[in-house]
């Protein structure tokens, strides 16, 4: 017996368009209640959503932060004049 297709993984069949991504980072920021997101996506895509992938949205769209040791260094030196030893 042969394969006439492949099987979607059970992560692509969750996955949103884009315009739907976005719209959920938007209620999400606005610190919407999660469940009730969940049932608007689920209701507008007809896709399986779980909390999880909800607030993996969110956290894939944070701006990344650095930490820069020579940054604050020289913040230091300049804002405070203190010295690095």
């Amino acid at each position: 017996m042969q394969k006439t297709g492949t099987v979607p993984s059970p992560a692509a069949k969750r996955s949103l368009p884009d315009p739907v991504r976005q719209e959920v980072d938007e209620l999400l920021a606005l610190d919407a209640n999660k469940k009730l997101v969940k049932r608007k996506v689920q209701e507008q895509t007809g896709k399986v959503v779980l909390l999880k992938d909800l607030s993996n949205i969110r956290s894939g769209n944070k701006p990344t932060t650095r930490n820069d040791l020579e940054k604050t260094v020289h913040l230091q030196q300049d804002a405070y004049g203190t010295r690095a030893v």
